[in-house]
């Protein structure tokens, strides 16, 4: 291209060769990441990890949703370019200070904002679900399955030990009078070595004999990766509200605030108040342990309820993780999409006091999710009174879902028929009234036809007058 003007830049003046290469590419490339999730598809199939399978539907669902966008986008550029509106709106809310207005083109102006508004939220979704199922928590998860594997080996007909409550190493390591004390340790807490064994023996066997009492042999582990991967679904979809979130960032991306600096401390700290929450949860567990029970005899039961939860709602603490997620996914995302579209010294990235601490808080948050929040989460999230929908396999679910469609459908269809029922049995009714009504009626003017039957006729004098 000669780059004489915008005439030579346009398609109509593009050669036709350069155009089939780069639409080749395009398709190229679509099609081998198409066939790539598919086969990655296949391969979470053949190991029966239907959870996740699902989680990579949402996936494929969440980037037609972001191809579908970015159509929009393109087809609706033309028309946005040229619409109008006033000069002095257009001076305000600008991520850029603009030193001379009048030195720049209209032309210039509307590009700039049309580059600076980012059509392609992959890399924010990639992001996103590798911060949420990435290897971090898998090393200590891994220490939980062989934990269960020991426990599962061992002899429940031996002879139980009688301890004091306060013998007992979860206790020991978990209880704590003082109440600030026991905050200050459980914000410390997630930093390092969040789960012992005895922590998962006391959450384990809490559980079980709460919800699961009569299999004392039950699989905790399996249960809980099952949930955590049915919970890993819910995590990689983004709901319309987070998309809300992204248009208020875009919005608050005034020059000046330093919004985005701002905003990311706020995932920062709710990080570190989630797992502080998650690891109180665990000694309150223990504190109930010791205000009921001066004498344990064998291992420590806890006793799991929603009270310990934020307003009694386990899945409230989902909710701050995905928040949590999206939100450094995002602030990642956008960050590498201004510094490989313009670069780091760019107005728009703003000053380096701001970008070095966001940089600092995005790894740190995906460290500290990853090895300590999200392990957390997947077992104390079981400490409610309720068992999750995964307490089942993959398999009964599918049968326990037929049979409650097959209920539904049974029980609307008696509501029909006992509507006919109800229906036939009214207009009967109406039916033997009116034959009864008409009855009487019928009756009652062959008893006036009788009368006046039986009454003389009277006789008529005919006379006739001169």
């Amino acid at each position: 291209m000669s780059g004489d003007g915008e005439e030579d830049a346009s398609l109509e003046f593009t050669p036709t060769w350069i155009i089939a290469i780069v639409c080749t590419v395009i398709i190229f490339m679509s099609f081998f990441f198409e066939r790539f999730l598919h086969y990655i598809g296949k391969v979470l199939k053949r190991k029966k990890n239907f959870a996740l399978f699902e989680a990579l539907l949402k996936v494929q669902e969440e980037l037609m949703l972001l191809g579908f966008i970015s159509l929009m986008l393109s087809v609706s550029q033309v028309s946005l370019q040229k619409t109008c509106i006033k000069e002095s709106l257009m001076l305000r809310g600008l991520p850029c200070k603009r030193e001379s207005p009048n030195s720049v083109s209209h032309v210039t102006f509307v590009r700039h904002y049309q580059t600076n508004f980012p059509l392609d939220f992959t890399g924010m979704r990639m992001l996103l679900a590798s911060e949420s199922g990435g290897s971090g928590h898998c090393k200590s998860m891994r220490d939980w399955k062989s934990w269960e594997a020991k426990i599962q080996q061992e002899d429940d007909t031996a002879e139980k030990m009688v301890k004091h409550v306060h013998e007992l190493q979860f206790i020991k390591k978990r209880f704590k009078e003082n109440k600030i004390f026991s905050w200050l340790h459980s914000f410390g807490k997630q930093f390092y070595g969040t789960i012992t064994i005895d922590d998962y023996r006391a959450m384990r066997l809490g559980f079980i004999m709460m919800h699961y009492k009569d299999n004392p042999k039950f699989n905790f582990y399996k249960y809980m990766i099952r949930a955590l991967e049915t919970d890993f679904k819910k995590v990689v979809g983004i709901s319309w509200y987070f998309w809300a979130l992204v248009i208020v960032f875009l919005l608050l991306n005034i020059n000046g605030w330093h919004a985005y600096f701002w905003i990311s401390i706020v995932p920062f700290i709710l990080l570190f108040i989630v797992g502080s929450k998650l690891e109180h949860i665990i000694s309150n567990l223990a504190t109930k342990v010791v205000d009921q029970n001066a004498i344990a005899i064998g291992n420590c039961v806890v006793i799991p309820s929603d009270d310990l939860f934020w307003f009694k709602s386990p899945k409230l603490v989902l909710f701050f993780i995905h928040y949590i997620l999206f939100q450094n996914a995002f602030d990642i995302a956008y960050f590498f999409w201004i510094l490989t579209t313009y670069s780091f010294g760019s107005c728009i990235m703003g000053k380096k006091a701001y970008i070095i601490p966001r940089l600092v808080f995005s790894g740190i948050i995906q460290v500290v999710c990853g090895y300590s929040t999200l392990p957390l989460y997947a077992i104390v999230s079981h400490m409610g009174s309720r068992y999750k929908k995964a307490i089942l396999p993959h398999h009964m679910h599918e049968t326990f879902d037929q049979w409650l469609a097959n209920a539904k459908t049974n029980k609307l269809k008696r509501e029909e028929t006992s509507n006919e029922g109800t229906v036939d049995k009214f207009w009967g009714a109406w039916n033997r009234k009116k034959a009864s009504n008409k009855t009487e009626v019928v009756a009652k003017l062959e008893e006036e036809m009788q009368e006046v039957q039986h009454e003389p006729v009277p006789e008529i004098e005919i006379g006739i007058h001169n």
